[in-house]
């Protein structure tokens, strides 16, 4: 009996094992399938991710130009190389066909056959529905050009890779039914706007974040304050954003009497609304425009009595190669943007009757500044010649023309006179050499100022490149341009014009920009410490390795990582408290940096050079084991910075604040800065004495007028840029605001 049993039970568990057997090995096919499955999801995901990396950071300059298809060919033919098709892939399956080799991420699992593999760039749907470049915006549509300007599914249109990978009817080790699934991947990177970046600690001003300009009427005589006028911000004409940005005050002219006997001067201040700036130019009796005295009607001149000014004044109007006013019509000016202007003076002069011309003369004395001496220079009456009284020039009028060369600073005009017959204050004027008596001067009465950022004062005009004074009649009606003479006592409405050139005005013809680290006077340009302390080892260590964690000289503690400033808070710079400041990202950051004292720039010329050129930190960049090693210059004075890529060793990323901000800091050993956003800079050459000079790689020493000496300068092209190393906002980067930072993203 109880075998029978065990034989019973015997059978029993066969038929249990053949009913449970096709279901068990249908759960191991499950398991075996579906793990397959995830793990070919997965790896067609990272081919995707990795495809669309590769691309964003590809990107380079292409996008801040007017890209052809051929350039943007090359970012879309990277996202295919790294997306892995299968060898044996169709050419219709893929964006950019059989044109590209050298694959990367292929896979080495089998079951996905190449026939079945399907790649889409910037489409709006995967495959079979998708289509490349439909993402593009409005005729955009057709071709890779779309990866500059794609438009998300927010709307929001900008430079972006979207990779739709595809792999079709994916077999199974068990099929089942039939059944072979199709799995997508879908990745997108985009170019963002830079939140924080190891810069360099070189903080350069940016006129475009200024928050208030006026105007400080000056009395030429007494150098007291006679009125400020404020100006208002013109808006940025979009379809120019590189132009100059204009502040006038058009909307509430200003009501101004003239002294009753002495000129004026006028002075630009940019400062930060609360009385803190910079003015142009703050030296004592100067001014960037001038407006001269002259009495209201003509005078009578006794036979024994010296020459005086009459009604017609002294004016003074440009011309010739010159950059037009800002306001029209362009009747001329006495303030030059550019060089070879001529300029000419009109000075209305009444001599005793009874004086022929030829024995009267007036003679325009040129009186320029010594930079070198620190002192006025005044040419004598033989040095000049003679202001003339012929037909060209108005009537009972002197005149004569002179040029200004291009960054020439400021130039004063003495008006002298001298007359060789009849007699003054009983002294004969006859005879050989004339006596001292029959010679003067009215003074100072006209100027010009030729643009000069960067220059020594009384010639440093910073950002200004163009002034003028333009008359309006009550109406508002323009009475004429050019004002810069006027009776003592009268009264005028006047319109005060600046034009201010930041670094939007960066554009690929442009001069190249100097920025000057030794002893500087127009506070716009500067080593700041971003943590170092006092030390100039730890001036170089930053400028070599940037400011930031990752530098290794600082690591216990390491430095902050910089940001841009966000703060909503009215705290200004502050320290601020993790956690309780809108747009302090969690950790220990920081968005304002501090000045150094000016005898400590000495320490940035020698380790930015050796930065760039590739030498070990701390190479004698003087002497004899300097590098020799000289980096190419990718500038292109057509097409600017679209053929520099990421990583060129002449592209350093800086930090820029306001000009308004750097004034705050004068006649304090150190102050705060916000770091209003990250720019780079292009370095084109450097001061002749650093080592190695790379003559004939850079670009000459753009010398003009009186900026006329390398000694502790860099200098090169603000550029837009991708910065891989940055971190980005998570705002689309704006392209075509000139000079921008953008960061490449995975954004999903």
């Amino acid at each position: 009996m109880r075998n029978v049993k065990s034989r019973s039970e015997s059978g029993a568990v066969i038929v249990m094992v053949a009913v449970w057997l096709p279901v068990l090995a249908l759960f191991v096919s499950f398991a075996v399938d579906f793990a397959h499955f995830f793990d070919y999801s997965r790896n067609l995901q990272n081919r995707a991710d990795a495809a669309a990396m590769a691309a964003a950071v590809q990107y380079g300059g292409t996008c801040f130009s007017t890209p052809t298809s051929t350039q943007t060919d090359v970012i879309g033919k990277v996202a295919q190389q790294y997306a892995g098709p299968p060898n044996g892939t169709p050419a219709a399956n893929l964006p950019f066909g059989s044109t590209v080799s050298g694959y990367k991420n292929q896979p080495n699992l089998t079951q996905g056959t190449p026939q079945n593999f399907h790649m889409l760039l910037n489409s709006t749907q995967n495959w079979p529905g998708g289509a490349d470049w439909s993402m593009g915006t409005t005729g955009n549509t057709s071709s890779s050009t779309a990866l500059c300007s794609s438009r998300d599914e927010d709307g929001k249109v900008g430079p972006m890779v979207d990779v739709r990978l595809t792999q079709a009817n994916l077999g199974l080790f068990f099929p089942l039914l039939s059944f072979t699934p199709t799995i997508h991947a879908h990745a997108r990177a985009a170019l963002e706007g830079e939140a924080s970046t190891e810069s360099v600690p070189i903080a350069v001003g940016d006129t475009g974040f200024t928050p208030c300009v006026s105007v400080r009427v000056m009395n030429a005589t007494t150098n007291a304050l006679i009125q400020t006028v404020t100006l208002a911000k013109e808006p940025v004409d979009p379809n120019n954003p590189t132009a100059p940005v204009q502040w006038d005050n058009s909307a509430t002219p200003l009501s101004f009497t003239m002294p009753g006997s002495d000129n004026v001067y006028l002075q630009p201040f940019l400062s930060d609304c609360n009385g803190t700036g910079q003015t142009y130019d703050d030296s004592s009796n100067t001014g960037l425009l001038m407006i001269n005295n002259h009495p209201a009607s003509d005078p009578t001149v006794g036979t024994d009595s010296a020459p005086q000014l009459n009604s017609a004044g002294v004016t003074a109007s440009g011309s010739g190669a010159c950059t037009p006013p800002p306001t029209s019509p362009p009747n001329g000016s006495q303030y030059f943007s550019v060089g070879g202007c001529t300029l000419t003076v009109n000075a209305g002069v009444t001599f005793a009757s009874g004086i022929p011309p030829g024995q009267r003369s007036v003679f325009l004395l040129q009186r320029t500044w010594d930079n070198v001496n620190n002192v006025w220079v005044t040419p004598t009456p033989s040095q000049q010649n003679k202001m003339n009284s012929g037909g060209q020039c108005p009537a009972n009028s002197f005149c004569e023309s002179t040029t200004i060369p291009d960054s020439d600073g400021i130039h004063q005009f003495v008006i002298a006179w001298s007359q060789s017959s009849g007699s003054i204050n009983g002294t004969s004027c006859s005879g050989n050499p004339t006596p001292a008596a029959c010679q003067g001067n009215f003074g100072i009465m006209a100027q010009s100022f030729g643009a000069c950022n960067g220059c020594d004062q009384p010639d440093d005009s910073g950002p200004i490149v163009a002034a003028q004074i333009s008359e309006v009649s009550g109406t508002g009606a323009l009475l004429g341009t050019n004002t810069n003479s006027f009776a003592g006592g009268s009264t005028h409405n006047l319109v005060f014009t600046l034009k201010l050139s930041g670094l939007n005005t960066a554009a690929p013809g442009s001069p190249a920009t100097v920025l000057r680290f030794a002893t500087s006077t127009n506070h716009q340009t500067g080593l700041v410490d971003c943590g170092q302390g006092n030390s100039l080892n730890g001036d170089s260590e930053v400028v070599y390795y940037g400011c930031g964690p990752g530098n290794p000289f600082f690591t216990s503690p390491p430095l902050n990582p910089l940001f841009v400033y966000s703060r909503t808070d009215g705290s200004g710079c502050s320290p601020a408290i993790d956690g309780n400041t809108t747009g302090w990202p969690n950790g220990n950051n920081q968005d304002c940096v501090q000045t150094t004292p000016g005898e400590r720039r000495v320490g940035i010329i020698c380790p930015l050079v050796d930065r760039m050129v590739g030498a070990a930190y701390g190479t004698n960049c003087t002497g004899a084991n300097a590098s020799t090693n000289c980096p190419a210059n990718n500038w292109s004075t057509t097409t600017g910075s679209a053929g520099i890529l990421p990583g060129d060793p002449r592209a350093v990323t800086m930090i820029i604040t306001s000009t308004a901000d750097f004034a705050s800091g004068v006649g304090s050993p150190q102050a705060w800065l916000p770091i209003r956003k990250f720019a780079t800079f292009y370095v084109t050459g450097w001061d002749h004495n650093i080592k190695p000079s790379c003559t004939g790689v850079n670009e000459p020493f753009p010398t003009k007028g009186k900026r006329n000496s390398d000694n502790g300068a860099v200098w090169g092209h603000w550029i837009n840029y991708e910065d891989t190393a940055g971190t980005p906002n998570g705002q689309i980067c704006v392209i075509g605001v000139s000079p921008t930072n953008c960061v490449p993203a995975l954004t999903r």
